[in-house]
């Protein structure tokens, strides 16, 4: 069996370790939970970091929620190891983690962790290069903005409750229109600016709220936590096309018509990935025969 091979073995097995374990934080048992979260805060992968943040969030159990908060805060020390630390190290201590099962090692680097790289680009034979490309940007982009909204939450919010199925599509599919009359209008007042009129600010724009689903039924529902993830990013990217508007209309900043090119390309965007999104929430909606 070549090296390439037992490499990719070898992150297969982990990945379905992740996976099992992220699926072990919705258990009824507190202890198993708690387990969980220490095993992913010490193998981590970022598509675990939206859970344990909701774990740290609304678990009842203190004990479970005390080893998210521990767990998020190691994707931090991981972080600043990128910053500041011999990346050589850090890349090292990856592999070790991800391919060879050598967690908790007491290594230089105070914490263990592993970023998921797409199967695609993942090549043994260039395993260190990859990494070093490919997972400062992501990881730090990924680990700041949950550790931030950690240490920053948002106001206190009822709990998430669950849900049924249909009530869950209906919750997304409003979301999704909200985004969809924001963008629409965003549009419009782009389109005045680059005809040589003046926006409007005085336009109303909907509140977006994310979509946040209980983790049972995140658990139950995967294709909908998908659409959830989906909704949420168009929130995020119609906010990012709105900055311009929002220089303008609240920092009171002057701009030529040319400015607004690449925010409309920005709106163009959104409006077809809403598309897409209404398509896959249209087949979401539709009971399984």
């Amino acid at each position: 069996m070549t090296d390439s091979t037992n490499f990719d073995d070898a992150l297969e097995i982990f990945e379905e370790k992740v996976r099992d374990n992220i699926k072990m934080l919705s258990s009824k048992d507190a202890k198993s939970r708690m387990k969980a979260a220490a095993w992913l805060g010490e193998a981590g992968d970022p598509t675990c970091i939206t859970m344990l943040k909701q774990v740290y969030k609304d678990d009842p159990d203190p004990k479970v929620r005390d080893t998210a908060k521990y767990s998020l805060g190691m994707f931090r020390k991981l972080e600043e190891e990128l910053h500041n630390s011999d990346q050589s190290k850090v890349q090292k201590l990856l592999e070790d983690v991800a391919v060879r099962g050598k967690m908790g090692r007491r290594l230089p680097v105070p914490v263990r962790s592993l970023v998921k790289l797409e199967i695609g680009m993942i090549i043994s034979t260039v395993l260190v290069a990859v990494l070093a490309l490919v997972l400062p940007s992501m990881f730090r982009q990924t680990v700041t903005q949950a550790v931030e909204q950690m240490e920053n939450p948002a106001p206190t919010t009822a709990p998430v409750v669950d849900k049924d199925r249909p009530t869950l599509v209906s919750d997304l599919q409003s979301a999704l229109t909200l985004v969809s009359n924001s963008t629409t209008t965003l549009q419009t007042q782009y389109q005045t600016k680059l005809g040589g009129g003046e926006m409007n600010c005085s336009t109303y724009f909907d509140t977006l709220t994310p979509v946040v689903l209980s983790l049972a039924n995140a658990s139950a529902f995967p294709d909908l936590a998908t659409l959830a993830t989906d909704v949420n990013n168009l929130q995020t990217s119609l906010n990012t096309a709105k900055s311009t508007y929002d220089r303008v209309c609240d920092g009171g900043e002057q701009l030529a018509a040319s400015e607004f090119g690449a925010p409309m390309g920005q709106v163009i965007a959104v409006m077809q990935s809403i598309t897409t999104t209404q398509a896959a929430l249209a087949a979401a909606a539709v009971p399984p025969a």
